[in-house]
C-alpha cells in the first residue's frame, strides 16, 4: 500500500482535493502505484492544454502548503477526474513497445521541439503586442524537469524573454520590459523548486544579490545576469540556490520598471521652495482612513499601467477620530534628525508602541527601501525628498549628516523631528502605510517650505511608495481627500490619476452612516506579501486574475453609480462581489477562515447585508453594511453568541464618512512642547 503520491502523502490529496480512494484504486486492498488509476486516457491533438487543463492541481499539491486548493486548481482536478484514466499495469498490457518507442523518439526529436519553438514565438508576440493572453511557462518548465538541463529549447524561451526586456526598455517600453523579467523570474524559481536539494534555506546568497545590486545601471545589471544565465547553459550543475537568485534579480528588475511606470511627479527637492517654518514649530498633518467599496487590486501597479484601474472609496473616521498624522519640527540647536513611529489607544491617545531612530550619519539611513527596517517610511520619505541619494548611502555611509540637513532645511545647527502617530493596528486593511506617507510629505513640506499641491501629493505617495518596495497602488492615498469618491487611470505610461468627486444626498449619507460598522478582526498581514503573488499572476496573464480585473473595474464604476443613484441594495451586491473578487485576487487562503464563517453567517442571518475585508485582504478591519433594522450592538451580541471564542480579538468601531481630508496645521509658539494631543485626531465635519 502506497502512502505518498507525487511526492504528496494520500491523506492530504485526499483531504484537500474531496476525491475519494475509489477515484483513485478500483480496488482499496490493493492501493499501489502500480493499481493506481492517475493516468488520464486523452487525444493527440489535445496535448497542448494538457497541462493546465489537467495537471495544474498536482503541481499546486506539491508547491502549496495551504489547506485548500485554489479555484483554478480544482478545476483542473474535475477535468483530470471527468477523463477515463488507466494504472500503470494496465497501460503496460496495451501498450505496443516498438510503436512505442518510436512514438516517444518522434515525441522528443520532432514534436515537442517544434511545440515549444511555436509557443515561444506565441509568448514573445503576445508581450511585444501588449495582449492579455496567459504566458504559459509550464511546458519549459516540465522540459527541464523531464530532461534536467537546459534543452535547446528553454534556452531559446530564457533568451528570448531577455531580448524583450532589453528592446523595450531601450525604447521605454517598460510595462513589457516589466513583464517580461516577471515572467522570467518566476520562470527561474519554479526551475529551481525541480531540483530537489536538501539545504534550502540560504536562497539569497548577500554575495551574488548584493554584487548585481552594485551595478551602476539597471541595463548593465540585466545583461549581467543574462550573461550569467547564457555560461550556465553548457552546465548541468546550476544549484537551487544560483537559480534562486537570478529569480531574485528578475523580479527586482520588473519592480524598478513599474517603478519607471509610475514616475510622473517632479522630486519635491525640484518644486518651489517658499519660506520654512520658524524653529520649534510643530507642522501637523492629520487624515482619516479610507474603506474601498470596490476596485481595489486594479488601481496597483503595473495592473493599473497595462489595463486602467477604477476604484470607488470613501475616506472615514473611526470612532469620531482621523486615525493617522505625522507631525515635524526643525529643532534649534538640535544634533541630527530624530524620527518616531508611534502607535496610540485610539480612544485615549495613550502610547501602545514606539520605534525611535537617530540619525546622525548618511549611513544611517540604511534601510529605507526595507518594510520591515525601523522606521522604514520615514527615511525613505527623506530620501525621496532628496535630504541625499541612494548612492550616498552606500558610498558615503560614514559622512556626517549636518551638511546635507543645513542644504535640506535652510537653517544652520538646526535638527529636524519627524513623528508618525497611528491610532489604528498594524496592517489594518485602511490605507494606514500610503495615508501616514502623505501625512509625512504634507508635513514635511511644509516644515522645510515646499510648495504643493493635492495632485502632486497624490502622485508622490505612489512614488514613495515604489521607493520603498511595498509597491502599493494608487486608492490609498486617495483617502486623502474627503468623501466618496470615483477614482480611475487610463492604460497609460506615466500613471495619470483622475479623482471624481461623488455627491451624495445628505439623507442618503446620513443613512449610509448609520449603517456601516467597522470590525477589526485581530488578524494582521503586511501588504506585500499578497502583493506578489497577485503580480506574478498578472504578467503571466492568469485567465482567472485577467477576468477579476475586469470585474473589478466595472464593479468600481458600478458602486459609484449606486452611491449616485441612492441604492443601498446595489451597493451590497457590489461590496459582496468585490469580496468574492479580492479572494480571487489574493488567494481564497488570504482570508482567515474566523472571518470568512463570521462575514457569511451574518449575511444568511439577515444582520448583515455586505461586507468585506478591507485592502488587499488576509485580515485587518472589515467593513459591515448592516440592515435597516439592525443596531450594532445587535452584532456584538451574536458574535458573542455564537462564536465567543473565534472573536475574543474582535474589536468593534463606528465610522463615518469623513468629508475634510487631509488638513494641515502650524502650532502656536506655546503649543509647540513634545506632549501628544488627541485633538489633533478630532473629526471637524
Amino acid at each position: 500500500s502506497c502512502e505518498t503520491m507525487w511526492g504528496v502523502p494520500i491523506k492530504e490529496i485526499l483531504s484537500k482535493t474531496g476525491l475519494d480512494q475509489l477515484d483513485i484504486w478500483s480496488d482499496k486492498n490493493d492501493k499501489t502505484v502500480w493499481k493506481a488509476r492517475i493516468h488520464p486516457i486523452v487525444q493527440s491533438r489535445t496535448i497542448d492544454c494538457v497541462y493546465d487543463d489537467l495537471f495544474y492541481w498536482i503541481y499546486e499539491l506539491r508547491q502549496n502548503e495551504n489547506k485548500t486548493l485554489s479555484p483554478r486548481a480544482m478545476a483542473s482536478m474535475e477535468n483530470w477526474k471527468s477523463l477515463s484514466r488507466l494504472p500503470l499495469c494496465k497501460i503496460r498490457q496495451r501498450a505496443n513497445a516498438v510503436a512505442e518507442i518510436s512514438y516517444r523518439e518522434n515525441l522528443q526529436m520532432n514534436v515537442l521541439p517544434s511545440t515549444l519553438s511555436k509557443h515561444c514565438r506565441a509568448v514573445g508576440n503576445v508581450l511585444r503586442r501588449r495582449q492579455h493572453v496567459e504566458c504559459n511557462i509550464e511546458p519549459f518548465v516540465g522540459n527541464f524537469a523531464a530532461t534536467g538541463h537546459w534543452s535547446k529549447e528553454v534556452k531559446t524561451f530564457v533568451n528570448m524573454l531577455g531580448e524583450v526586456f532589453l528592446e523595450s526598455f531601450d525604447k521605454g517600453d517598460y510595462d513589457i520590459a516589466g513583464r517580461a523579467s516577471m515572467i522570467l523570474g518566476d520562470l527561474l524559481r519554479r526551475l529551481a523548486a525541480s531540483k530537489v536539494e536538501p539545504n534550502r534555506a540560504s536562497c539569497y546568497p548577500d554575495s551574488q544579490v548584493n554584487r548585481v545590486k552594485k551595478l551602476k545601471t539597471t541595463e548593465q545589471s540585466f545583461q549581467t545576469v543574462m550573461a550569467n544565465l547564457s555560461d550556465s547553459f553548457s552546465r548541468s550543475d546550476v544549484s537551487y540556490n544560483t537559480l534562486v537568485t537570478w529569480a531574485a534579480a528578475m523580479e527586482r528588475y520588473s519592480s524598478e520598471m513599474t517603478q519607471c511606470c509610475v514616475a510622473n511627479s517632479d522630486s519635491p527637492s525640484l518644486l518651489p521652495r517658499i519660506s520654512t517654518m520658524p524653529l520649534d514649530t510643530w507642522v501637523i498633518a492629520a487624515a482619516p482612513a479610507r474603506i474601498d467599496l470596490a476596485g481595489g487590486w486594479s488601481d496597483t501597479p503595473p495592473i493599473c499601467v497595462e489595463y486602467g484601474g477604477a476604484v470607488c472609496n470613501i475616506a472615514v473616521t473611526v470612532d469620531g477620530r482621523k486615525p493617522l498624522s505625522c507631525r515635524s519640527r526643525l529643532i534649534s540647536g538640535g544634533n541630527g534628525i530624530l524620527l518616531r513611529s508611534e502607535g496610540r489607544d485610539l480612544m485615549t491617545g495613550e502610547l501602545t508602541s514606539e520605534t525611535t531612530v537617530l540619525l546622525v550619519k548618511i549611513g544611517d539611513l540604511a534601510g529605507y527601501n526595507d518594510p520591515k527596517s525601523d522606521c522604514s517610511l520615514l527615511k525613505c520619505a527623506l530620501v525621496y525628498f532628496g535630504l541625499v541619494s541612494p548612492e550616498m548611502i552606500h558610498e558615503s555611509s560614514d559622512e556626517d549628516l549636518s551638511t546635507c540637513l543645513e542644504k535640506f532645511c535652510f537653517h544652520k545647527n538646526a535638527g529636524l523631528e519627524i513623528v508618525t502617530t497611528s491610532l489604528l493596528p498594524h496592517g489594518s486593511g485602511m490605507g494606514t502605510s500610503s495615508i501616514l506617507g502623505g501625512c509625512i510629505i504634507a508635513s514635511l513640506s511644509t516644515c522645510v517650505g515646499i510648495d504643493m499641491s493635492d495632485a502632486n501629493l497624490i502622485q508622490m505617495v505612489l512614488m514613495l511608495e515604489q521607493l520603498l518596495c511595498t509597491g502599493g497602488g494608487w486608492q490609498d492615498q486617495c483617502g486623502l481627500i474627503g468623501g466618496a469618491k470615483l477614482c480611475t487611470s487610463k492604460q497609460a505610461i506615466p500613471i495619470e490619476i483622475d479623482i471624481e468627486h461623488i455627491v451624495l444626498d445628505p439623507p442618503f449619507e446620513e443613512k449610509l452612516n448609520q449603517r456601516l460598522m467597522l470590525v477589526f478582526t485581530g488578524q494582521t498581514r503586511l501588504a506585500k506579501n499578497i502583493l506578489q503573488t497577485v503580480l506574478r499572476h498578472w504578467r503571466r496573464r492568469s485567465k482567472d486574475v485577467v477576468n477579476a480585473v475586469e470585474q473589478l473595474v466595472a464593479g468600481a464604476l458600478k458602486a459609484r453609480n449606486c452611491l449616485a443613484n441612492q441604492d443601498f441594495d446595489g451597493l451590497a451586491d457590489c461590496l459582496n462581489a468585490y469580496w468574492k473578487q479580492k479572494k480571487v485576487m489574493a488567494g481564497d487562503t488570504s482570508e482567515p477562515p474566523v472571518v470568512c464563517k463570521v462575514l457569511t453567517e451574518l449575511i444568511a442571518r439577515d444582520y448583515v447585508q455586505a461586507g468585506s475585508l478591507c485592502g488587499a485582504g488576509g485580515g485587518g478591519f472589515m467593513v459591515l453594511l448592516l440592515r435597516t433594522d439592525i443596531k450594532p450592538q445587535m452584532i456584538q451580541d451574536f458574535c458573542r453568541n455564537e462564536y465567543n471564542d473565534e472573536t475574543a480579538r474582535f474589536t468593534w468601531h463606528d465610522c463615518q464618512l469623513s468629508g475634510q481630508g487631509l488638513t494641515t496645521t502650524v502650532l502656536r509658539e506655546n503649543q509647540a512642547d513634545d506632549s501628544f494631543d488627541i485633538q489633533w485626531h478630532q473629526a471637524v465635519n
